[in-house]
């Protein structure tokens, strides 16, 4: 599941502006989720999660598996065992020439630190930033998503 599809699905769930909320919307926009929400609303889920599956509320089995799957979901971002499943990226560093011009495409950045495209494995998520190197690059996206996979 994308994080843009968890976002969506995290929606059917929130009370308003509870964490669930939260984490749905942050996810929907194609940005990562604190930890401390992604805990909160991990924790407001498996509040709901027994009531689903006993039945109440009108909730049922089917309730209760996507329950389960949305607590998954965001555990990636609890960076509790997050390198093993967080989301993945595919990172690539864009060659400039002495003039900031992109050597492949011809598109001006202007010069500067090295610069970087992350993309995620759909390509639903695309940014160009600049970072010192590989590894600088790869904490900044792990900033915005824990658990982050290259």
């Amino acid at each position: 599941m994308t994080p843009k599809q968890l976002g969506e699905k995290l929606h059917h769930w929130h009370n308003g502006t509870d964490a669930v909320y939260a984490a749905g919307s942050t996810l929907f926009s194609g940005h990562g989720v604190a930890p401390e929400t992604a805990q909160k609303a991990i924790g407001l889920l498996k509040i709901m999660l027994p009531k689903a599956k006993a039945g109440m509320h009108g909730w049922g089995p089917a309730d209760a598996k996507e329950l389960a799957a949305l607590i998954k979901g965001l555990g990636a971002y609890t960076g509790e065992n997050a390198a093993a499943k967080g989301p993945k990226f595919v990172l690539t560093r864009i060659h400039l020439d002495r003039g900031g011009y992109a050597k492949d495409s011809g598109r001006y950045y202007g010069v500067g630190a090295q610069l970087f495209s992350v993309e995620d494995e759909d390509g639903k998520f695309v940014e160009e930033f600049r970072a010192a190197d590989r590894e600088a690059a790869k904490a900044k996206v792990r900033q915005r998503f824990p658990g982050a996979r290259f």
